[in-house]
């Protein structure tokens, strides 16, 4: 249950490999098979959280990121993974390895997603459904240089709005600064229509690109080092059903 794709990922002296997992599993699911996936003190965290949507979205990113990071990591235990929070709220990873990996987490009340890569190797993720009021905020952080290039895109503008936004969220977690800086610091200066994805690159961080994605209603950013090659299948993107 949950879907995870491997990512190739190539620099010129170096290879590496990321994972992508998504999942739509019901807060019901996620509450029975919550002692296979969390640990002990997480399961504290849990009982401790406040309301059914709080635990809810504590349980779904928690099981993506157990999912994703058994990828890579090759634990089978997933109650040995302890996804922890930073002072920013930012997760990282409690694990026995001597170098774990780094870890962005995303997510809304339908779907949780996790990117979990070398953590020599920066990367940040986010998602957003696609909803008049999400566009409403996404279209209120334009700048005159993005206005400029929905302009002069062929795609809905409230799309491109949102786009432009979950693309801004993912550098965020890949500076790890959150939303905490001027939104118009995180400008995008290009942005180009490719077969499954759009690409883009940013005004401030030349050294970043942003590929930008659908899945199903929602709209997924992953950034990355701006000259990093890669190879995702997007093929396998499409969630299988998982039981309610």
């Amino acid at each position: 249950m949950g879907n995870v794709i491997e990512i190739d990922l190539w620099r010129e002296n170096s290879d590496f490999k990321a994972y992508l997992g998504f999942t739509r599993l019901s807060y019901v699911k996620l509450k029975s098979l919550k002692d296979q996936y969390l640990s002990v003190e997480e399961l504290s965290i849990y009982h401790n959280t406040k309301g059914q949507k709080k635990k809810s979205s504590y349980l779904k990113s928690r099981y993506i990121a157990k999912k994703t990071l058994s990828k890579f990591t090759k634990e089978h235990d997933l109650t040995q993974l302890e996804v922890k929070s930073g002072v920013f709220n930012q997760p990282f990873l409690k694990y026995f390895s001597e170098e774990p990996p780094g870890l962005s987490i995303a997510h809304t009340e339908q779907y949780a997603a996790c990117l979990v890569f070398p953590i020599e190797h920066p990367m940040g993720l986010d998602i957003e459904l696609i909803s008049s009021k999400n566009v409403e905020i996404a279209s209120s952080q334009v700048t005159p240089h993005e206005l400029s290039l929905s302009k002069a895109s062929d795609q809905h503008k409230d799309i491109f709005h949102l786009k432009l936004w979950t693309i801004k969220e993912a550098l965020s977690k890949t500076l790890k600064t959150g939303l905490l800086c001027p939104f118009e610091i995180y400008e995008i200066y290009s942005i180009e229509e490719q077969e499954h994805f759009t690409i883009s690159t940013f005004t401030n961080f030349e050294q970043y690109k942003a590929l930008t994605f659908q899945v199903d209603d929602h709209l997924c950013s992953i950034v990355l080092p701006k000259k990093t090659a890669y190879k995702i299948p997007f093929k396998n993107l499409v969630l299988r059903k998982e039981l309610k």
